[in-house]
């Protein structure tokens, strides 16, 4: 493998990682606004 390829490579991996936390953080932060929601009375 050539230094761009590898460096491309890791790049895309690392990407991938920052958008697999930030939707998981966003899923738990939706979860629980619609838990505060439900007890609030909204529907």
């Amino acid at each position: 493998m050539t230094g761009t390829l590898n460096s491309q490579l890791l790049n895309l991996a690392c990407g991938l990682f920052l958008l697999t936390a930030i939707g998981v953080l966003w899923r738990r932060e939706l979860s629980a606004l619609i838990a505060l929601l439900t007890v609030q009375g909204w529907p």
